[in-house]
């Protein structure tokens, strides 16, 4: 695992309470590590927004933000990340919108 999704995990691990008592659910899953360009996604869910992080190793970020009322895609940005600083601004980013203020 590189040093992109490590910082994922590891951001999750130290948030995952605080983010529970705000009312987001979370939840962290890996792709087959074997692979080319494995990846990791976090999912950061409240009754009126599911959002989708989606980290691959050589940098590439995907967020998705949808609306659970009106079921429509709010927010589908294909980001670049160069290090740990980068990804924990879109990890803001993504907490902003499930909370509602993205």
């Amino acid at each position: 695992m590189n040093a992109m999704l490590r910082f994922l995990e590891e951001w999750v691990g130290e948030r995952r309470l605080s983010l529970k008592a705000s009312g987001v659910q979370v939840s962290l899953d890996f792709s087959l590590q074997d692979r080319d360009n494995a990846s990791a996604w976090v999912d950061l869910d409240t009754p009126c927004r599911l959002v989708r992080l989606i980290v691959w190793e050589s940098g590439e970020v995907t967020l998705s933000v949808g609306d659970v009322a009106s079921g429509e895609i709010l927010a589908d940005e294909q980001l670049q990340v160069s290090a740990t600083f980068g990804l924990e601004q879109v990890l803001g980013e993504a907490v902003a919108w499930a909370v509602g203020n993205g």
